[in-house]
């Protein structure tokens, strides 16, 4: 149907123009996602009027208060930022439902997918781009975790040879997986956080903090807390606090442009929906 071409092309536009801001500024002006989310519901509200069917509406009102549940929650551990969630409302929007009744689930498992190699991807080239602060801080890291990493090399060694000795071809496959996943899922979170404290962390003055910053620790001015630990990205109040009270610098974490993950999604799932839940239905 026509609606669903329209809808697909506001979704389409606005995730390209959200992705440039993410990668230029960081930033996504806040007009991109909420005009996202008033033409989906909007549309789909005419429609619905126009056909006299109300569920067309209703279950993409019902996503988009899921989805802000959801992403809020993303937002208060500091998974992701305020942009996302207003990203991932806009696409409840706009597809739920769409030409297919698990479009949505189609592409938050692809999405899955997309985030994860794309999150490596980006890491590796920081981390050559940082090699040398990355190098030192590895070596540091692994060395603290020096235990840790020989207790696995022996369970890796241990599964392995239990894989070598079982007859059942299913469970040797089995504990040959686990064997080489429990090894390289500690090496890979030795090189995540190795990223993280070399290539994502600086000290940055107060005047060039905005909305959505990451801050590391506890900021203070003698025994009042500006900003405890604990909480999710700052806002401007906290920016005029800390400038109200003197504070000249902070040590924040810098994310990267997470939005191209949203538009590389949804061009998969346009293209692949049938044909990808048709094999995952197999496999169930």
């Amino acid at each position: 149907m026509m609606i669903f071409w329209i809808l697909t092309l506001i979704g389409l536009i606005g995730l390209v123009l959200a992705s440039y801001f993410d990668i230029k500024t960081k930033e996504v002006p806040n007009i991109i996602s909420f005009s996202m989310i008033a033409l989906g519901l909007g549309l789909r509200l005419i429609y619905s009027i126009i056909t006299k069917n109300e569920m067309f509406f209703r279950n993409s009102l019902l996503i988009v208060s899921v989805f802000f549940i959801l992403g809020g929650i993303l937002y208060v551990y500091k998974k992701w930022g305020g942009a996302d969630t207003k990203i991932l409302m806009a696409l409840g929007a706009l597809f739920y439902p769409w030409s297919t009744p698990y479009f949505l689930v189609s592409f938050l498992i692809i999405f899955l997918l997309v985030a994860s190699v794309y999150g490596f991807i980006w890491a590796a080239y920081v981390s050559i781009k940082h090699k040398e602060e990355f190098k030192k801080t590895f070596v540091i890291i692994y060395k603290k975790k020096k235990t840790q990493t020989i207790i696995l090399f022996f369970v890796f060694l241990l599964l392995f040879v239990i894989s070598l000795i079982v007859s059942d071809i299913s469970l040797r496959f089995v504990l040959m997986l686990l064997a080489i996943l429990s090894l390289l899922y500690h090496y890979l979170w030795i090189f995540t956080k190795a990223v993280e404290k070399s290539c994502m962390e600086k000290t940055v003055p107060v005047s060039k903090l905005v909305e959505g910053d990451w801050i590391i620790g506890e900021i203070k001015k003698g025994n009042k807390v500006l900003y405890p630990k604990d909480l999710p990205l700052i806002t401007k109040n906290h920016i005029s606090l800390f400038k109200k009270y003197g504070i000249k610098e902070v040590r924040i974490r810098e994310g990267f442009a997470f939005i191209p993950v949203f538009l590389i999604t949804l061009v998969i799932t346009l293209f692949f929906d049938k044909v990808f839940l048709t094999y995952v239905t197999t496999l169930l």
